[in-house]
């Protein structure tokens, strides 16, 4: 820790700001990755209930 104390003061500044960018990004990544799970249950859910294939398999070739 000592490396952090003889930082200087705009080098402190820069610092913090990173951890709130990182901070805010790794939020925001969060977010994505729930909406995703959420969406893939969604799909899933209707391909059971409807029977209709709603993602594309990777497998199948373009027509």
């Amino acid at each position: 820790m000592l490396f952090f104390f003889a930082m200087k003061q705009a080098q402190k500044r820069d610092m913090a700001a990173l951890k709130q960018c990182n901070e805010e990004l790794e939020q925001t990544l969060q977010q994505a990755n729930l909406l995703i799970l959420a969406l893939n249950t969604m799909i899933e859910t209707a391909e059971k209930d409807g029977g209709a294939r709603a993602l594309k398999r990777a497998d199948q070739k373009k027509v």
